[in-house]
């Protein structure tokens, strides 16, 4: 089995409090390893899987699986060469999961087409890592790490864990209080790319791309007023700091360039690392880019529907029951 006889119970703790949000599902056994289908290659027999996610691919016609390596972590345990050994592993293991038939027939979809990828999950129990796993990771070259070139192994670090989670929950507590419809009734927007287009703008699911990116578009319906009109509305959860206006001016070059700002649409940016002036600088911001376009009227009231809300960065309960298990 993997690590921990605990990690059946972290990774159904993030699929139902963090990944469900995003519309991510799970597949197979959790904790559970496959056989190796390149033995005498990758020196083993077996390798973990401590649980598969899945999606929809919101840009190709196929599922997305994951292959998952959970990791809870105490401060002492993030060094370099212990996340560069877990990265070289996973990616031998998502190497083999396209070809081994155990995997498939643990976690694998024989009727759809599909690709297999890598998750990295770090996450500091003890809340105490000070140094940016990010910048650890700065000087490392992908091309280092041996895996086929339509694969790849995303690393979502502490700081990534940490503000996702506060994403999820926001999310929830919206729906909750009635200022969202209802998980099922919100979109994630996919903007057309260079070389290839959505097949649909809006879709239930937040890729692994794009809850690793700087910024995630939450798309909503909803009704109001006697006559019942339907209003389009957008949650734009954003990572930054807010240190500076440019950090807003470009969010809404992004809106006015996508036409997300509209004649009725509003936007909330929501914000868990908001520093303590990001309000302020939000406020000059909106002024300095309407100063820019001659203070039109029309134009003003447009930029007066985008809006700026702190939230709550939340505490996440991922830690072995029993502290004397290794931890990884």
């Amino acid at each position: 089995m993997s690590e921990t006889s605990n990690i059946a119970e972290i990774g159904r703790k993030v699929a139902n409090e963090i990944f469900s949000v995003f519309g991510w599902k799970t597949t197979g056994p959790k904790d559970h390893n496959f056989e190796c289908a390149r033995p005498d290659d990758h020196e083993k027999d077996t390798h973990p899987s401590d649980v598969v996610f899945w999606y929809e691919d919101p840009y190709a016609n196929q599922k997305i699986f994951l292959n998952t390596d959970l990791k809870s972590w105490k401060k002492e345990t993030f060094s370099k060469p212990k996340i560069r050994g877990e990265i070289a592993r996973l990616c031998q293991a998502v190497d083999c999961a396209g070809t081994s038939p155990s995997w498939m027939t643990l976690f694998g979809d024989s009727n759809t087409n599909f690709e297999v990828h890598g998750l990295l999950f770090l996450f500091n129990r003890d809340g105490a890592l000070e140094t940016s796993v990010s910048r650890m990771l700065a000087d490392y070259e992908s091309e280092s790490f041996t895996l086929p070139k339509h694969q790849r192994v995303f690393v979502f670090t502490p700081e990534t864990v940490n503000y996702i989670a506060a994403v999820a929950n926001d999310i929830k507590v919206s729906c909750g209080e009635g200022d969202l419809p209802g998980l099922r009734k919100l979109n994630f927007y996919y903007p057309d790319l260079v070389e290839i287009r959505p097949r649909s703008h809006n879709r239930n699911v937040a890729t692994a791309e794009v809850l690793g990116g700087p910024w995630q578009v939450l798309r909503y319906n909803d009704k109001f007023g006697a006559a019942r009109h339907r209003q389009v509305g957008y949650y734009v959860y954003y990572r930054g700091k807010g240190s500076s206006e440019d950090e807003y001016k470009y969010l809404i070059d992004f809106f006015f360039r996508y036409q997300l700002l509209g004649d009725d649409e509003v936007i909330s940016i929501r914000m868990p690392f908001a520093n303590e002036h990001a309000k302020a600088v939000f406020t000059r911001a909106k002024d300095s880019y309407a100063s820019e376009f001659f203070n039109l009227k029309e134009f003003r009231e447009r930029l007066d529907r985008i809006t700026f809300e702190r939230i709550p960065l939340i505490k996440l309960d991922l830690s072995p029951t029993d502290d004397a298990i290794p931890n990884g």
